[in-house]
């Protein structure tokens, strides 16, 4: 498929308020990769592969985000409860702001439409569709990628150990109205085991 189609697919994707983010996100990632602009704009490519798979280990912009979440975990957590910071952060950590500013940055690098980004009733209906479609997914490192984090924090007590999207933060209750960003870490001396804490933030 030649680039020009895909940017034709993008934008269509785009300007079709009935089409899900899914649709979206994912002509976005294939544009992205087509003109090989991966590095360029990273949230985007993030989210591009976010949709479209139910776990992401390998994605190196999923990996870093997680990287910077254990940084913070290494610099501030002494225990399960010092959850205010993350709070405060939580929207940073999703990098949705990242996801519109780079959205908005291609759209006028192809000469696309982009009132639904620029709208702001339109962009949080599109956000709010995207945050939706990757419930239950996961961004959640493998073995190596914890024990490099560790490696870069050998004094912290704590790991991130993965991070997803749900409305259902404790599985045995009933799913909420809200989403909520939930972060898993794990105790460094049980590296083997489920993780044994989490953070459960509301997303605004």
């Amino acid at each position: 498929m030649d680039s020009k189609h895909l940017v034709e697919r993008f934008g269509e994707a785009l300007q079709n308020r009935a089409s899900s983010a899914v649709e979206v996100m994912i002509a976005c990632r294939k544009l992205l990769e087509a003109k090989q602009l991966k590095k360029r704009y990273p949230t985007a490519w993030l989210y591009g592969n976010w949709v479209a798979h139910p776990k992401l280990d390998r994605d190196k912009a999923a990996i870093e985000i997680l990287k910077v979440i254990n940084r913070h975990v290494a610099r501030t957590l002494r225990s399960t409860s010092d959850h205010g910071v993350f709070e405060q952060e939580a929207a940073h950590l999703l990098s949705m702001n990242s996801l519109r500013s780079e959205l908005i940055s291609i759209c006028d690098e192809f000469a696309i439409r982009r009132d639904r980004i620029t709208d702001q009733n339109a962009y949080l209906e599109l956000r709010n569709k995207l945050l939706h479609d990757i419930r239950e997914s996961s961004i959640k490192p493998n073995n190596k990628v914890i024990l490099d984090m560790h490696a870069e924090h050998p004094n912290s007590k704590w790991v991130v150990a993965g991070l997803r999207i749900t409305n259902r933060p404790i599985p045995d209750l009933p799913p909420r109205p809200d989403l909520y960003l939930v972060i898993d870490i794990q105790d460094v001396s049980k590296l083997n085991q489920t993780p044994k804490g989490s953070f459960h933030l509301v997303i605004q």
